[in-house]
């Protein structure tokens, strides 16, 4: 048998898409078929008539699966809720234990991941993508619901309100600083 280039026998993480908002349901039926798997999900807010959080994916229609390709192809590509195995350039989709690793560190008590360094309202910001980049300002509330942080922007006169990707945020060393 020839083999393709960085295929490796054993087992190995592989990246897996599933039906449409069944991630969960393919998790149970890999997990259930012997299949170790991990679906990274984050807690966004429901709508205001619903009260709590809910859990949703953080790859929205993919999870991953260790197996040995060789022997458990067939039964990951047939698992219910199972879209298929992912390809790329007709290989399968791998990945490396390590990245799987960090991803799994950031996975919280409460059975989220988190993402980047958390801020909360009152703590000082400097914006460090798009429009409004190195602009500082003040966390005045998040917004999970749509990954979003809302500032108060210090640079500019009479303060202006604006919301950004809390992926484009990082804490202001100043108001590190003053905390020590």
């Amino acid at each position: 048998m020839s083999e393709a280039p960085g295929w490796r026998p054993g087992l190995r993480w592989y990246v897996v898409r599933t039906h449409a908002r069944e991630e969960a349901r393919a998790e149970c039926s890999l997990a259930g078929g012997g299949i170790s798997t991990f679906l990274p999900r984050i807690e966004v807010a429901r709508r205001a008539a619903v009260r709590g959080a809910a859990a949703e994916p953080l790859f929205p229609q993919y999870l991953f699966a260790r197996f040995d390709a060789e022997e458990r192809l067939r039964d990951v590509s047939f698992a219910r809720g199972v879209q298929q195995v992912v390809r790329v350039g007709g290989s399968l989709a791998s990945i490396e234990d390590d990245a799987i690793a960090m991803l799994q560190a950031r996975v919280g008590p409460d059975g989220y991941v988190r993402l980047g360094a958390e801020v909360r309202p009152g703590d000082r910001v400097v914006i460090s993508a798009g429009p409004f980049a190195s602009l500082g300002g003040v966390v005045e509330r998040q917004l999970p619901a749509k990954s979003r942080v809302a500032i108060l922007l210090s640079s500019v006169a009479h303060g202006l309100r604006v919301e950004v990707p809390w992926t484009c945020v990082r804490r202001s060393w100043m108001s590190c600083a003053a905390e020590a």
